[in-house]
């Protein structure tokens, strides 16, 4: 059965999250709520995919999936606040940039030109 590591500070969300991934999809999932125990825990058990917020109480949820990614674990990564984020906040892979997939100006209207 997959395992995933759900990272959600949002004390309303993360009991939903759990509950989808657990019973809707039938997955194994450890959740946590700040980047600390997240970056703790992602070494210590054999997850497949890290599933994490954008923005934690502690740090941003990116450098969570930096880590995953470094350890071979595939990675989600969820905002709530997709629309309030601030132009060139995020920064994308150097393949999506050269595709014209940028972090500036409407996020429902950036994409390939």
């Amino acid at each position: 059965m997959p395992r995933i590591l759900l990272v959600e500070y949002d004390p309303d969300v993360r009991p939903l999250l759990e509950h989808i991934i657990q019973t809707e999809a039938g997955y194994a999932v450890t959740s946590t709520q700040n980047l600390a125990n997240g970056l703790r825990l992602l070494p210590e058990h054999p997850f497949d995919l890290l599933v994490t917020d954008v923005n934690l109480p502690d740090g941003s949820g990116l450098s969570l999936a930096d880590k995953a990614k470094e350890l071979g674990i595939a990675r989600l990564v969820l905002t709530g606040h997709g629309l309030s984020l601030k132009s060139g906040t995020l920064s994308l892979p150097a393949e999506a940039a050269a595709r014209g997939r940028t972090s500036q100006g409407d996020p429902r209207t950036s994409g390939p030109r």
